[in-house]
């Protein structure tokens, strides 16, 4: 597989593979932080676990990953759906 171009890409578009990633339905972002379910419980993602794993999911799509750009799209990623009411028990 061809991998896309990082510049022909905007930062919201890396977000949305990160997302895709996880599948939508598995993440609540929440102040505390980005959750995600899998399969059995919610956890909070730790920031540098987050970071790796979008690393290395743009890695595998885009043909250069810039660290500026990764930061750029977990910001977005972390935005995107945002709910400052959801509650966790």
């Amino acid at each position: 597989m061809d991998k896309q171009k990082a510049r022909d890409l905007d930062d919201l578009t890396l977000a949305l593979m990160i997302e895709d990633h996880f599948g939508s339905e598995n993440l609540r972002k929440h102040p505390s932080g980005v959750w995600f379910f899998d399969g059995t419980i919610w956890s909070l993602m730790k920031e540098q676990t987050l970071k790796a794993i979008a690393t290395d999911v743009l890695a595998q799509q885009i043909d250069q990953v810039r660290d500026a750009r990764v930061k750029a799209a977990i910001s977005l990623f972390k935005s995107r759906h945002f709910d400052e009411d959801e509650l966790f028990e």
